[in-house]
This record gives C-alpha cells, structure tokens and sequence, in this order.
C-alpha cells in the first residue's frame, strides 16, 4: 500500500472514533501502518515538563515511573527538547539516539532497542506545548515522506481530540471547526497550506478540479472564512 494510501486510511480512522479508547487505538493503528511500533502524545500543555511526562495518549509505559529526578532528567535529552521546541517533523536515527544512552534518559524504556524515531512538534498559536514522538526498534531507512505523513496523522488527531478528549475545553474555537471537516478536507486543506493550486492539488489526489474546488468552498463555509490564507491560518495556528 502507498504512503498516501496508508495516511489517508489512517485519517479516517481516526476522523471516526467515537471514544479515547477508540481514538487511541486508531493512532496506534496509524503509527504501526507508518512503521513504528510505540508513541506517545500531548497536546497544549502550559510547560515543557507537562508536555513530556503527562501525555494524553501513549503506548509508553513512562507514567510508571513518575520520579520528578527522572521527569527532569527527561527534559535534558535533546531529541526531547527538540520534540517541545522544534517546529518541523524530524527523523532521526540510532546514532543520535545511542549517543543519548543514558540512564538519566527515558528510563522506561531501556527495554526498547531504539533505532530511529519521528518527532512531530505541536505548538499552538497561544504558545502551549505538544508533541507526538513515534519510536521503532525494526528499521531506520525512513524516506524523509514519512516525516509529512505524521505531521498530518497527528494533526488529525488533534482535530479529532478536540471533541473526545477531556482538554477538549481548552481547545480554541478555530479547532472546532476544524473537526467539522472531512478527512479529504483536511488532506486538501494540508495541500492548500503548502501552497498548492486547486489544480495541483487534483493531480496529487487523483481527483477532479471540480472536485476540488468543491471541497474548498465547503471547507471555507465550515471554517466560517471567505479565503484560503484564513483557512491555512485556522489550520496552522490551531
């Protein structure tokens, strides 16, 4: 199966859970299909510290080891640090990960032979912290595609989240509507952010430019815009 394929299973399995445990299954669902094997996820979090050691989803088994000496610890590793004050997806590999072994470095994970891993940045416009970190222990020749195709599983995540998960009261107003979309929405709207043309955007998807058009205006009408530049505002200010 593509990439595109995979991603765009993924966000719609994700745009239709109907519980966390549903949402969290679906992600998992996701970063498994993009070739990782464990996550973990946070989201608008006041602090670098609560972004990292108090996830809203995660396959990790860190919130076991709750030790304030190994939470701050967690915050001197500097994939870490990047994952809360980086702004694009990186892909890095077990040279930078082995050069980290330490014990004062994620401790709840010793038993897990890292070998490259994806960080996805998740700030938001009010300056809280986020971010999704997928590991894997079977591979690490990653094409540098699947950086982009994480940001957007992660993104429809976000959208998702803001309707199921408990900090849904913390989400601004913008990210409501952006749940209104559809997951080939949200994909066009990823495009329109990249600065793609309607007509581009058809020959990426397959699609009619007609079809795209029409999913434009809806996208417009359901983020109560008149423009593209305010959509991609809504969307990449979240």
């Amino acid at each position: 199966m593509s990439l595109l394929a995979v991603t765009a299973n993924a966000v719609g399995s994700i745009s239709r859970a109907e519980s966390r445990n549903e949402l969290s299954q679906a992600l998992n669902d996701a970063v498994v299909g993009l070739g990782f094997q464990t996550y973990s996820l946070a989201y608008q979090r006041p602090h670098a510290l609560e972004a990292v050691t108090a996830p809203h989803l995660t396959t990790w088994p860190c919130e076991q080891d709750g030790a304030s000496d190994q939470a701050s610890a967690r915050i001197r590793d500097p994939l870490l640090d990047y994952a809360v004050t980086g702004i694009k997806p990186l892909i890095w590999r077990s040279g930078s990960w082995k050069s980290l072994r330490n014990d004062r470095y994620f401790p709840c994970l010793h038993s897990f032979e890292v070998r490259a891993g994806l960080i996805v940045p998740l700030p938001d416009r009010r300056g809280r912290i986020g971010a999704i970190t997928m590991l894997s222990a079977q591979r690490e020749d990653y094409p540098e595609e699947i950086a982009e195709a994480g940001r957007i599983v992660a993104l429809a995540v976000l959208v998702r989240a803001g309707s199921l998960l408990p900090a849904a009261a913390a989400v601004p107003p913008a990210l409501a509507g952006l749940a209104k979309l559809s997951p080939r929405q949200i994909e066009i709207l990823d495009w329109i952010a990249h600065g793609k043309s309607n007509s581009e955007i058809a020959l990426i998807l397959g699609l009619s430019r007609r079809n795209v058009t029409y999913h434009v205006s809806e996208i417009l009408k359901k983020l109560d815009v008149t423009s593209r530049t305010q959509a991609v505002g809504i969307y990449t200010g979240r």
